[in-house]
């Protein structure tokens, strides 16, 4: 089980890191409640959207090498990217795909797993 667990951990990882990276294009091309917020500054809500989702993934890509290399700091990307994730979704609740909300599932439970020391 152990040896399931040391690649689809940083596969999960890496893979979510790509899917946030893709997403970049949905902020540009799909409306938002957190951006009609913005009114005229729409342009300056979806830059600071696609920063946060490019940070998420960024961070959860490197928190799947770390892993995967076993290094000290992976840890640490994990915490950067999970609440950074939820931030991004949370941004664009109820306009993005359904599947997304997997992602903010699997953030809530690395957060959970990295706070309770099961990771």
């Amino acid at each position: 089980m152990q040896k399931i667990l040391d690649w689809a951990i940083p596969a999960a990882f890496v893979i979510h890191g790509i899917g946030m990276i893709g997403g970049v294009y949905f902020v540009f091309t799909t409306k938002s409640s957190f951006g009609e917020a913005f009114g005229n500054a729409l342009v300056v809500a979806r830059i600071i959207t696609a920063l946060i989702w490019i940070v998420s993934g960024v961070a959860y890509i490197a928190a799947g090498w770390g892993y995967w290399h076993d290094l000290e700091w992976w840890r640490t990307a994990a915490w950067i990217a999970a609440p950074t994730t939820l931030a991004g979704i949370a941004l664009w609740w109820g306009v993005i795909p359904p599947g997304t909300y997997v992602g903010a599932w699997m953030s809530g439970i690395l957060i959970a797993a990295l706070a309770f020391g099961w990771l």
